[in-house]
């Protein structure tokens, strides 16, 4: 009689969900990121200067726009390797510690300075 392994098709399942959620997850992180209005507004305002008049500006505008996709993903490709770099580094027992010192630290270091900003 076959045996089912129930425990390893429930693992399938959840690794499939798993690498769907990291998928739609970045695809919601880059959209978020290219309709940023801040970012649309400043691009609106500081590409003009660079424009030639006296050739197609649509083409120059997608050059642009282009460039800039370029650029942002490229740095925010950077941001993940570097997180998942560092996330090895973060997850043990020591590193939690030093980083809630730290923290711990930063936080009386602020604390000071507005006591020190309130007596003036």
């Amino acid at each position: 009689m076959p045996t089912i392994n129930l425990a390893k098709a429930d693992s399938d399942k959840l690794e499939q969900e798993e690498q769907i959620s990291k998928r739609s997850l970045i695809i919601k992180a880059m959209l978020i990121s290219y309709s940023n209005p801040k970012s649309i507004l400043f691009l609106s305002a500081v590409f003009p200067a660079f424009l030639n008049q006296s050739q197609a500006v649509p083409v120059q505008f997608g050059i642009m726009f282009m460039s800039i996709i370029l650029i942002v993903s490229s740095i925010h490709a950077a941001y993940a390797l570097l997180a998942l770099r560092m996330k090895s580094r973060l997850v043990g027992a020591k590193s939690r510690r030093i980083m809630a010192r730290l923290s711990g630290i930063s936080f009386l270091g602020f604390g000071c300075g507005f006591m020190y900003d309130a007596q003036k």
